[in-house]
């Protein structure tokens, strides 16, 4: 029964529209995802915007379209952001081995990525976004941690169902984090009945 569940969800997850819906539903329509980005990431008129993992491009219209990157490993996902946010970037790629130049973006988001990394895997991801990033440059990284409520039983049946088999800790995340990038701030973010913790960071100088 267990593995039915599991298997089911992964059929979910690899159909862009009713995973964003589900998601939607689940995250009372990423109100608390958004509400970050546009307090920790506004970015200035003609700064770029990397978003690593994009996903379905559910963020991307908080962002400046001609300045705007989404890449991620899933082609359906890629596919479906490009129809449903036409004048945006989108492209299929590796984020361990990002194609773009050093010194490329201003800003760059990493949100719900590391929780489905080890830490060899995550490290080369900080590793090409830091390469990536100018000088001075902002990332926010938002990731999944453990239910921080005995009573957010919905919640904790989620991250039992997640395909991520990685939520850490907060200081987990932070000493992930810290070779790589300097953690400015971070913070706490409920979004419907998931919890997330919030890092804001620069490039190491």
């Amino acid at each position: 029964m267990i593995n039915l569940i599991k298997r089911s969800v992964a059929r979910i997850a690899d159909n862009p529209a009713l995973f964003t819906l589900l998601r939607r539903i689940l995250e009372n329509n990423f109100r608390g995802e958004k509400k970050v980005l546009r307090r920790e990431l506004p970015v200035p008129e003609g700064q770029s915007i990397l978003d690593v993992g994009c996903g379905t491009g559910e963020f991307a219209p908080l962002f400046e379209a001609a300045r705007y990157t989404g890449i991620d490993l899933h082609e359906r996902y890629i596919a479906y952001a490009s129809k449903r946010h036409p004048g945006y970037t989108f492209q299929v790629m590796d984020a361990c081995q990002l194609e773009f130049p050093d010194q490329s973006f201003e800003n760059v988001l990493v949100l719900g990525i590391l929780h489905h990394l080890p830490e060899e895997i995550a490290q080369q991801v900080l590793g090409e976004v830091r390469r990536v990033l100018k000088p001075a440059g902002t990332v926010v990284i938002i990731e999944d941690v453990p239910t921080r409520s005995w009573f957010n039983l919905i919640g904790r049946v989620i991250h039992w169902l997640d395909l991520g088999s990685h939520i850490r800790e907060q200081d987990q995340y932070q000493q992930l984090i810290e070779p790589f990038l300097q953690v400015q701030e971070t913070c706490p973010m409920r979004s419907g009945v998931c919890d997330y913790q919030v890092f804001v960071c620069q490039g190491q100088e």
